[in-house]
């Protein structure tokens, strides 16, 4: 038996909050009460039935723990809601990020549309994209060095080293091109075998002693060269550089004595 405290007014049907944010449905009827009794969505609670015998005295009746389309099948659509709105907001985000981006200085961007190359470049600066069905890959145009040893075989047979450092960088204009055939292995793919090639098809040309004496021509014809090679790949010759040509032991003895000789 629990007791609450009512005040009685003429007949009629009203809600009221009266005690720990429980709201309670009450129905007048000439000097018994009907107390609907909502728990609140929370609590694990039930519908319960009061009837009151006299004015302050209230009999509790419990009703059946569920009772379908009551407030205890609320929470189940509100988590549900709750639900939809975080993915949808989740997605959003998740969108934004895919779709916005920034190309720095010295980089262009390819833009991939579901994974394949497109036509459309993106110059330095703030981009958007169409989420989820665009991507970019941003490529490096700056200026970038490359050294290595090359070897080859001058017009009169004799074996010739040298170290040969370029500057290079890709062309703007051809950045989708080098990376829809290369990615980025453009060094190891086209730069690397163009050297060797260009170095030795020039030295062919040349005696052994012409490498010496005409050095500035072999530089240019070998820059020549190598320039078309790498530009038919999108890739640009800046400079070239060549040390000093190395021949073997025997050689370089003969030129020293011809020199002392003159």
């Amino acid at each position: 038996m629990r007791t609450y405290l009512v005040n009685i007014a003429p007949l009629y049907s009203t809600d009221t909050i009266l005690a720990n944010g429980i709201r309670w449905r009450i129905l007048v009827r000439q000097v018994k009460l009907t107390v609907e009794v909502d728990y609140g969505y929370d609590d694990p609670g039930y519908l319960g039935a009061y009837r009151v015998g006299r004015v302050c005295g209230v009999e509790h009746q419990k009703a059946p723990a569920s009772v379908p389309g009551k407030p205890n099948d609320l929470p189940i659509t509100l988590r549900l809601a709750g639900m939809i709105v975080g993915v949808v907001l989740v997605l959003a985000t998740i969108g934004v990020a895919c779709s916005a981006g920034q190309i720095g200085a010295g980089e262009r961007g390819v833009v991939l549309k579901f994974g394949g190359v497109t036509s459309r470049t993106l110059n330095e600066g703030i981009y958007v994209v169409v989420p989820f069905v665009n991507s970019v890959e941003r490529m490096s145009v700056q200026t970038d060095i490359f050294e290595a040893p090359a070897s080859a075989a001058s017009k009169d047979l004799q074996t010739v080293e040298t170290t040969v450092a370029l500057n290079y960088h890709l062309n703007p204009e051809r950045v989708n091109d080098v990376y829809q055939t290369l990615r980025r292995d453009y060094v190891a793919r086209i730069i690397t075998p163009a050297v060797q090639e260009s170095v030795k098809a020039v030295t062919a040309t040349f005696d052994a002693e012409e490498l010496i004496t005409k050095r500035p021509q072999v530089k240019a014809d070998i820059e020549t060269a190598l320039s078309g090679r790498l530009g038919e790949s999108g890739v640009m010759l800046d400079t070239l550089s060549l040390t000093n040509f190395t021949f073997s032991e025997t050689f370089a003895n003969a030129i020293e004595s011809k020199q002392v000789a003159a």
